[in-house]
């Protein structure tokens, strides 16, 4: 993967969820992102995150992977670790991890990335995962969130044609 592929999905995904934090219910919600988003662990250490959502009372944390393999052991073990890091400084908040890419997870990632209550999400589209993001992190929230593309044409026959 290059850096500018790996960019480029990042931005793509921040532009996503801040769209979705124009709705009033997320006014108290900051957005985080690139690399100088930072959150200091319970270690003294400053993780780097990709995306992160916080509010007095959740913290979502977001790795974001462009990856042309899929996504394996060592990637949920690094979050986990963060997780644990950062959750173990803020008991008073809600943190929760997800590991987004662009690939499907290999086979021994699901029970592993349960086991340490990481969720591993596929972007297929970002239509829809704009819908399941908002459904599967603020159920509750919003009455109902839309994506959609919208595409108007006309047909217009030429001389002759049918």
């Amino acid at each position: 993967m290059s850096n500018s592929k790996g960019y480029i999905y990042e931005s793509l995904c921040h532009e996503l969820i801040n769209g979705l934090m124009k709705h009033p219910s997320f006014q108290e919600y900051r957005l985080g992102s690139g690399a100088r988003n930072r959150i200091t662990g319970a270690s003294g250490y400053r993780h780097q995150i990709d995306l992160s959502l916080n509010s007095k009372k959740q913290l979502y944390i977001f790795e974001l992977k462009c990856l042309e393999k899929s996504i394996g052991v060592a990637e949920i073990l690094v979050l986990a670790a963060r997780l644990n890091d950062i959750s173990a400084v803020n008991p008073n908040l809600n943190v929760r991890a997800s590991i987004i890419s662009t690939k499907r997870p290999s086979r021994n990632v699901a029970p592993l990335a349960k086991q340490f209550g990481l969720s591993v999400e596929v972007i297929e589209n970002l239509n829809s995962y704009g819908i399941t993001f908002a459904n599967q992190h603020f159920i509750g929230h919003v009455e109902k969130a839309n994506a959609q593309d919208y595409c108007d044409a006309s047909v217009i026959r030429g001389n002759g044609g049918d």
